[in-house]
């Protein structure tokens, strides 16, 4: 069994939201049991750290290489699944092995983004805490409990966070997303959690140790690993220190001793590997490293057989493109009512969430699987009563209007001290007080957002 993980590594200064890593560190840990002397007890449960790479991204073909170099097929998998390792165990093991996804990530992932909400967190001195409520329920998200679980209690679950998180007057639509996200995730693990309980449900504790050993790997120098070999050379030392391979001193100096008679003086042979920089390089100009290129996984994975992502795409048919998305049965309806309502609903854009959600509240009532909260209801009809007010006081465009009719339009604007400038749409309001006007009336209120003498 395999604890997988990535652990990016930051060399920029600034907010880390805003920019991507660096570079990765992949591991691979093995889950190991002992046998106790008691005969009738459970197994100990251990683990070692297997193995540890440097690339510069952390997709498909990056993790097929870390598994093919594994060389063993474990029963299980426990992940955080991101989208690259989960492709890279469907290519390389197909449904052979059992994958579980980190309780752990998945608590870590819904306590950011509930963070992120307005209303759901309060000030611990410098730092922002969940309220009691969202504390507690994502509590309950733990293996003892997913034992017991069935898929509906899985939805109850989620739909009592919607709850939660509306109380709060907080937007629910991130919780659908998250809900989008993790729920079938959750619902795989439940089998495979419940036949085999020595399978661990998180890999918090494991995690906690390897960040541990590579904060003293990177620590004030993490911005100066450029060559991919010389990097991954450095973490098998990590590796094999982790195994107990350095706890000897006589034996180790002994080994030094021996490795640099055969290198032929006390240079260490890694530095012989060096990256081949390209013609015109100089000291102050950028160099190349290959634990940056994102050419060097696809180009190793090609070379060691391993099918990538760009190899599919090579093979596949090119895609037509359109300027126009066929639209599909279940779309239409939602566009022809929002246009009737003056919502945002263009043939060329995509629908919006809000959009959706109003639809949903006026002609599905609550019949979606997750049932539209009161807050949700009072948040699509605030929605909207703001598009209607914005489409009464937007100016409607001279493309209405025959061209020659616009004229006497601004000319009996400036008449009556109305100024509208040259190019201009006509605004609605003016349209009114023109049209009224001309009919011998007088309209019953001031037109909406009329300009005044000398504005515009």
């Amino acid at each position: 069994m395999y604890i997988l993980d990535e652990h990016p590594v930051w060399t920029n200064a600034g907010p880390r939201k805003h920019q991507r890593p660096s570079w990765y560190i992949l591991t691979a840990v093995e889950v190991l049991w002992y046998e106790t002397e008691d005969p009738f007890g459970l197994p100990e449960r251990g683990s070692r750290l297997r193995l540890a790479r440097a690339f510069s991204r952390s997709n498909a073909d990056a993790w097929q290489l870390v598994l093919a170099e594994l060389g063993v097929r474990p029963d299980f998998v426990v992940c955080d699944r991101g989208s690259g390792l989960t492709s890279a165990l469907k290519t390389y093991y197909g449904q052979s092995v059992g994958v579980v996804p980190s309780l752990w990530h998945i608590q870590k992932n819904l306590r950011e983004a509930l963070t992120e909400l307005s209303n759901t967190t309060f000030l611990v001195g410098s730092e922002r805490v969940l309220v009691d409520a969202l504390r507690k329920h994502l509590g309950v998200l733990g293996r003892e409990s997913l034992l017991g679980w069935t898929p509906e209690d899985v939805a109850q679950w989620w739909q009592e966070l919607a709850n939660i998180v509306a109380s709060l007057s907080a937007p629910v639509s991130s919780i659908r997303a998250l809900r989008a996200e993790h729920e079938s995730r959750l619902l795989e693990a439940l089998p495979i959690l419940s036949a085999n309980p020595q399978v661990p449900a998180s890999n918090a504790a494991v995690e906690s140790q390897i960040r541990n050993d590579l904060k003293s790997f990177l620590a004030n120098r993490k911005h100066l690993f450029g060559n991919q070999e010389r990097t991954n050379r450095l973490l098998n030392l990590l590796v094999a220190r982790r195994a107990g391979a350095f706890s000897d001193l006589d034996d180790l100096a002994l080994r030094i001793r021996q490795m640099n008679e055969v290198a032929g003086g006390w240079a260490p042979a890694p530095r012989q590997i060096l990256d081949k920089q390209p013609p015109g390089v100089t000291s102050r100009t950028k160099r190349y490293a290959s634990l940056k290129s994102h050419s060097v996984i696809g180009k190793v994975a090609k070379a060691k057989g391993i099918t990538t992502t760009a190899q599919a795409l090579a093979t596949a048919p090119a895609p037509v493109l359109s300027k126009k998305r066929p639209e599909t049965v279940e779309r239409a309806p939602v566009r022809e009512w929002a246009r009737g309502l003056g919502l945002p609903a263009g043939e060329t854009e995509p629908i919006r969430a809000s959009v959706q959600l109003a639809y949903d509240v006026a002609l599905k009532g609550a019949t979606d699987a997750v049932a539209i909260t009161t807050f949700e209801r009072a948040e699509a009809g605030r929605l909207a009563r703001k598009y209607e007010a914005r489409k009464a006081s937007q100016p409607v465009s001279g493309e209405r209007i025959r061209k020659e009719e616009l004229a006497p339009i601004r000319e009996w604007a400036a008449q009556n001290g109305i100024e509208i400038k040259r190019h201009s749409a006509i605004p609605k309001a003016v349209l009114e007080a023109y049209e009224a006007a001309r009919a011998g009336r007088t309209l019953r209120r001031r037109p909406s957002r009329l300009p005044k003498k000398g504005g515009s």
